[in-house]
């Protein structure tokens, strides 16, 4: 039985022209990423493996997201804008915390998460899967996407790696570490779930009782 390995060639199509800048993942980071990019007057390209943007937030429905207790960011309008826009649809309620979100639709923050990037100018290819990175040196040229058209190459001046697992940055040759420095574990996988048939007025009187306020 022959084990021996060997080369393969695929075909390889190339996406539009070039990009100022490609975001690899079209998480909330990805995506805030890819708008701030574009509202800066720049040609920006968002990839992502699935279908609709904000990641754990939307596929995940990950609600309320956590505040980062960072007294300033660089895209707190963003935030700000995001929250206006979902308010306004009644999307999401008001804060939770004083510096966190409040609980929000998932299927209505993908609706309002794409509006924001049509309307800064931002493209969105969904179903891309990063396959690989074309270097010149420490510079990296394009990068090669799986999509339904076939591998493409996508080529631009500035790649932002958001893929939550550092696929780019990995692949680039970058140093990377996963898990914690002693132990090398990473954070556990949490399990959301959704429940219908609730007791609204009884969950909510239970939860001030001990000591949760709940309006």
């Amino acid at each position: 039985m022959d084990t021996s390995l060997s080369a393969i060639t695929f075909p390889c199509g190339t996406y539009g022209g070039e990009y100022d800048v490609v975001v690899i993942g079209g998480g909330t980071a990805g995506a805030f990423a890819g708008i701030a990019a574009a509202d800066s007057g720049k040609k920006v390209l968002i990839l992502e493996r699935s279908y609709s943007l904000g990641g754990t937030a939307t596929l995940a429905q990950v609600t309320p997201l956590m505040s980062n207790n960072l007294d300033r960011a660089d895209n707190s309008y963003l935030t700000l804008r995001l929250k206006e826009k979902m308010m306004a649809i009644g999307a999401e309620d008001h804060p939770v915390w004083s510096r966190g979100g409040g609980w929000f639709s998932p299927v209505m923050l993908i609706y309002v998460l794409e509006q924001m990037a049509k309307e800064a100018g931002a493209e969105i290819v969904y179903g891309a899967d990063f396959v690989s990175v074309n270097k010149t040196g420490d510079h990296i040229d394009s990068v090669c996407v799986n999509t339904v058209e076939g591998l493409q190459l996508v080529r631009a001046k500035t790649f932002i790696d958001a893929t939550g697992d550092a696929l780019v940055a990995c692949r680039a040759g970058c140093p990377c570490q996963t898990g914690d420095e002693q132990t090398g574990n990473n954070q556990p996988a949490s399990l959301r779930f959704a429940v219908s048939g609730v007791d609204m007025p009884a969950l909510r009187s239970y939860l001030n009782s001990i000591g949760i306020p709940v309006r």
